[in-house]
């Protein structure tokens, strides 16, 4: 699920972002603003994904039975040739009614690393 929200397909379509982002959905991005689920839903079909993202280093810890915590290492890339920004993001899911849902995302700027 993690995965599927930095494809453009889904990074374009407000009904799936709706259905992955809890309804108290917050982020905090890597420029230290604060973001909610309707910023986001609103936002993100307005950049028509002109970004590639390129996940690893994948650690899920469990922190209840419906919840938990997502931590990796991503780099992103413009398709217009700007420099490559790296982060390490973490993401907290929650499942509730039956479905999981993205409930908290952060991305934290870093060092450059070999994106193998």
């Amino acid at each position: 699920m993690e995965i599927s929200l930095h494809q453009a397909s889904v990074r374009n379509d407000p009904e799936q972002l709706n259905r992955l982002l809890h309804k108290d959905f917050h982020e905090i991005g890597s420029s230290g603003a604060s973001y909610s689920k309707a910023d986001t839903v609103e936002s993100l079909p307005l950049q028509r994904s002109r970004v590639d993202i390129l996940a690893r280093n994948f650690k899920l810890t469990v922190i209840s039975k419906d919840a938990c915590l997502l931590v990796y290492e991503a780099s992103q890339s413009s398709r217009d040739g700007a420099p490559r920004q790296y982060a390490r993001r973490s993401s907290i899911w929650k499942h509730e009614a039956g479905v999981w849902q993205m409930l908290f995302h952060q991305g934290t700027p870093t060092r450059p690393f070999d994106p193998d």
